[in-house]
């Protein structure tokens, strides 16, 4: 009986790249998002316009 080794890969985007940014865009959203769920509502007058704007067009 043949066992299968655990592999893990990573994965690193090239610097600079185009998947690198839509990368970081995408994590910022998600910060953006985290810090409102968590936060309730208070949270929310502590956005700017900009950082709503961004959550929106998702």
């Amino acid at each position: 009986m043949h066992r299968a080794a655990e592999i893990h890969v990573f994965y690193e985007p090239t610097e600079g790249s185009i998947e690198e940014k839509i990368l970081e865009l995408q994590q910022r959203k998600k910060d953006l998002i985290e810090e409102v769920i968590e936060a309730g509502e208070n949270s929310v007058s502590r956005l700017s316009e900009q950082d709503i704007r961004e959550m929106l067009r998702m």
